[in-house]
């Protein structure tokens, strides 16, 4: 069953991302300000002209603290690059930091549990559902987003669109393309193990 739900979400989140490129939708990120772990106000202004992974999270959620060490992996290895890895709780600074004494993040987290929740409507999150990841490319627009547990492999594949766009080897919307092809096909691979 869980499978199941997985695929689903998967095809309608791919089919998602192709209805809005055949609607024109502006691509661009919502704007926000969210305080980080330290108590500062954080925009996420902040971050623009990188590539950003944004992952909502929560220390109740099971598959996401089972991302955590792949995102800190993740965030330590692109450290010089122009890419950063962001995280947004969506529980309470409190909770996070008594969380943090088990497991460490090693990447920027915003913490604020209204804000959170309102930032992840601004996303189309509209059930809440965690994790919850999206990938802005370096032009700050909304490249993929995903609702379950993602995985390194799935990781590498949005990352390698996103630095072809840069590069201006694919454009957006064929970058897009090519990874719900690709992402098809590792779905599929996975189903017949």
């Amino acid at each position: 069953m869980i499978k199941f739900l997985k695929i689903t979400i998967l095809i309608y989140l791919s089919l998602h991302s192709l209805l809005l490129q055949a609607q024109e939708v502006d691509y661009r990120r919502p704007d926000f300000t969210m305080t980080d772990l330290q108590g500062v106000q954080r925009s996420i202004s902040e971050w623009d002209g990188k590539a950003l992974l944004i992952n909502f999270w929560a220390t109740w959620c099971i598959p996401c603290k089972r991302e955590i060490p792949m995102l800190n992996q993740l965030a330590s290895e692109y450290e010089s690059r122009d890419f950063n890895v962001l995280g947004i709780a969506v529980d309470t600074p409190e909770n996070i930091q008594e969380f943090m004494q088990t497991i460490p993040l090693e990447y920027e987290t915003l913490a604020d549990e209204d804000v959170s929740q309102d930032v992840a409507f601004q996303f189309s999150n509209s059930f809440l559902v965690l994790p919850f990841t999206v990938f802005l490319d370096h032009q700050g627009r909304i490249f993929w987003m995903q609702v379950e547990e993602i995985h390194r492999e799935e990781v590498d594949m949005i990352l390698d669109k996103i630095y072809k766009i840069k590069s201006g080897d694919l454009v957006f919307e064929q970058a897009q393309e090519q990874l719900v092809a690709e992402l098809d096909a590792l779905m599929h691979e996975r189903m017949a193990q």
